[in-house]
């Protein structure tokens, strides 16, 4: 994380509360890193209930807010092991980045409708990565239990966000209802969902989030594989890409085998 981004958003607590959650993510702190999301998504909620001027102006289609992610690789795991399952042989891997969230148009967070899901998604999505990783790391099948349930309401989050995107498009010439961080957002939640499922021997679980992410590489107006290269780098496709093939022949097989 840069100091340009961490003096563009010290005004913005939501934000700022998710960039310290990353942070402690990063150091290993799980407790810390829960207790900022949490601060974060009641900031944003209480921003949602009590709007201020500028965000009811923002609801006018020409001012509405962007909002850009950026995603951030954490460490694997504090200490001389690295990060690891508890849970037997799992074949697929997780996608073991954070997100940030940063508006395009001003220095502020204004909440607005292209901003009140997908804010939720990213510290949603944080949250759940943070009780994976704690959950791989003392094998605790309670801590992923949780991260799925995060995962699974990022998820709700961003579908309704791309439902709002979609009726934008409608509304403004050359709108685009899914920007590529978005795009890397719903891989990397299929992954992880995908991983969960896998630790815990539900192969059509797996499967199923495995289908998802195969459509988020192979759909859409431009394939995500297509433009990998301005999205990602070369060690988070291979990630994607990897666990991907196992939905393709020998998927089962291979899903079972871990069982």
């Amino acid at each position: 994380m840069s100091n340009h981004y961490k003096m563009q958003n010290g005004a913005n607590p939501t934000l700022w509360f998710n960039e310290r959650a990353v942070l402690s993510m990063a150091h290993g702190d799980h407790t810390a890193c829960v207790a900022n999301l949490s601060h974060a998504i009641q900031g944003f909620r209480s921003s949602l209930q009590h709007p201020t001027q500028q965000a009811q102006q923002a609801q006018t289609p020409q001012d509405v807010q962007q909002v850009s992610l950026q995603s951030v690789a954490l460490p694997d795991h504090q200490g001389p092991s690295p990060l690891h399952s508890q849970f037997g042989y799992n074949p697929l891997m997780v996608f073991n980045k954070a997100f940030l969230a940063a508006p395009t148009k001003s220095a502020a967070l204004v909440p607005s409708p292209t901003t009140e899901n997908l804010i939720p998604s990213v510290l949603l999505y944080n949250m759940a990565l943070s009780f994976h990783r704690h959950g791989l790391v003392v094998g605790s099948t309670e801590s992923l239990t949780q991260a799925r349930d995060f995962y699974q309401m990022s998820m709700t989050c961003l579908e309704q966000h791309a439902m709002v995107m979609a009726q934008e498009q409608h509304q403004r010439l050359g709108a685009s209802n899914t920007g590529h961080g978005e795009r890397l957002l719903l891989a990397a939640l299929a992954n992880n969902m995908a991983h969960i499922s896998a630790s815990f021997f539900q192969i059509p679980e797996a499967q199923l989030s495995l289908q998802l992410l195969q459509d988020v590489f192979v759909s859409g107006p431009v394939p995500f594989y297509t433009v990998r290269q301005q999205v990602m780098a070369q060690e988070d496709y291979d990630i994607f890409y990897m666990n991907w093939m196992m939905y393709q022949e020998g998927a089962h097989t291979a899903l079972a085998a871990a069982a």
